[in-house]
């Protein structure tokens, strides 16, 4: 992993299999890893790397790599990417907001380094009702101030569901399920709804950048 140090390398180019994420340090002076960081498992052999291994200590914040199922309601504040990883899945609650930090993205990865994202390789599932939507958004005011949804090799199962003020509202990168029903995506900079691979099925919804 050569997060945020470029000029302290020689010969180096991020390929396959390398990292360049921020690896969630307990602290600057404690290098054991939280239980979020993008450095465990991430070994040739499943273990993880760096100076010392994730102990017990939490990170302190959703961002990061969710390495368990999760269940979200309420309102959650996201101040860098939020990767669900392959056999991992995120659920969001009726009524649930993601307010995504504007411009910022502490884990200075995925797409933008700049802006943070919901990057989907395992599962995400957001069933709202029409009653109680959920809600992605950042927490400024006008477009592209977060990156969006990323499917990039995932499934995603939303509904009644509103995305807004992102790049791209919800990129699709995967030929898995992808469906999309009763979702608001408004107010985005390049898209609403970007289909690179795959063929999602999206039905009664209201999509415009």
């Amino acid at each position: 992993n050569l997060w945020n140090n470029d000029s302290g390398s020689t010969g180096y180019t991020n390929g396959s299999g390398n990292l360049a994420l921020n690896p969630l340090y307990v602290s600057s002076t404690d290098f054991a890893l939280t239980d979020r960081s993008p450095c465990r498992f991430a070994s040739n052999v499943g273990s993880d790397i760096g100076a010392f291994p994730y102990v017990d200590v939490a990170t302190p914040g959703l961002y990061g790599t969710l390495w368990d199922d999760l269940t979200l309601s309420g309102t959650n504040d996201v101040i860098g990417d939020l990767v669900i990883p392959t056999g991992v899945t995120l659920t969001l609650s009726p009524g649930a907001t993601l307010n995504f930090k504007a411009n910022s993205d502490v884990m200075a990865g995925g797409e933008s380094v700049g802006l943070s994202e919901l990057i989907v390789h395992g599962a995400l599932v957001g069933e709202g009702t029409s009653e109680s939507p959920i809600l992605l958004t950042s927490t400024g005011t006008g477009t592209g101030k977060w990156q969006g949804i990323w499917i990039e090799d995932g499934t995603a199962s939303l509904s009644y569901v509103q995305i807004n003020e992102a790049v791209s509202g919800v990129f699709v990168d995967t030929s898995a399920s992808v469906t999309l029903a009763h979702v608001e995506v408004e107010s985005n900079q390049t898209a609403g709804v970007w289909v690179s691979k795959g063929n999602p099925v999206i039905t009664d919804s209201h999509l415009h950048d």
